[in-house]
């Protein structure tokens, strides 16, 4: 049976990403760029969604600051309470369609620079309170995958870190709203290179930014944001690397690491 949409209805979301960081330039700059051009989103069906995903939770809890209905077509959960509960929008469920954008040349783009500022502006604002640098060191990653090793000990950085006031968030352990929270108020924020790095974007403009990664690899993305944003920017370099189970970790020294970080604040 044929169902009747507004125009402004947008028949959005066969993108089946699975980063942050992809959703950010695809889904939400996208979704703002239209409400920049006049283009009121009523609507928005989504097709690819696990209740599950931290990453898919934190995709719909930033939409949902800009969608006044998002629809998701899950087989797994259809009532999402865990999610709806920290959701400012009404959250359905149905199918959709698809906005595309060039990943590689969205954030080079530099009519795109004034567009991610103005939109996590305006994210700021919606979130009601100003990010501040009152919450000291934060270290982000995921605890089903432990990236950095401590390279005295090879045991996880954590254990090392933790002993010099360096609070741990592993994102995958907390719902979008306190995962951006604990993001919001760091001094530091420290990460291996990865997707987790994407919430750089609410952290203060005076926050440093420290990525993790192995020596001699091309400037990243998310150096590249901390351009368009104006951070404060350093890259840890990783000299030496382990295989466990067939998954890279980096090796870091952990005074070295906290040196260069205090060498840039």
């Amino acid at each position: 049976m044929s169902q009747y949409f507004s125009k402004n209805t947008i028949f959005y979301n066969n993108n089946n990403e699975s980063t942050i960081y992809n959703f950010f330039i695809m889904d939400i700059l996208e979704v703002f760029k239209s409400t920049q051009n006049n283009c009121r989103i009523d609507h928005m069906y989504m097709n690819y969604y696990c209740p599950y995903s931290h990453v898919d939770q934190w995709r719909i809890f930033i939409l949902s600051f800009f969608v006044s209905n998002l629809y998701i077509s899950s087989k797994i959960d259809r009532r999402n309470d865990h999610l709806v509960s920290y959701l400012p929008k009404r959250v359905l469920l149905f199918t959709p369609s698809t906005f595309k954008i060039d990943i590689e040349k969205a954030i080079e783009n530099s009519k795109n620079k004034t567009l991610v500022n103005e939109c996590i502006d305006f994210l700021n604002y919606k979130m009601l309170s100003p990010p501040s640098t009152d919450g000291g060191f934060k270290f982000i990653d995921c605890s089903h995958n432990l990236t950095v090793y401590d390279a005295e000990t090879t045991q996880p950085i954590e254990k090392t870190l933790s002993r010099h006031n360096v609070e741990f968030v592993y994102i995958d352990k907390l719902n979008p709203f306190y995962q951006i929270q604990s993001c919001r108020n760091a001094s530091v924020l420290i990460a291996p290179h990865g997707d987790s790095l994407t919430n750089l974007i609410f952290t203060s403009s005076n926050c440093l930014i420290c990525e993790i990664h192995i020596k001699d690899q091309p400037e990243t993305k998310y150096s590249k944001l901390c351009k368009i944003l104006d951070k404060k920017y350093v890259r840890y370099d990783v000299d030496d690397i382990m295989y466990i189970d067939t998954h890279l970790h980096y090796l870091v020294l952990h005074k070295r690491l906290l040196r260069i970080i205090k060498q840039h604040l």
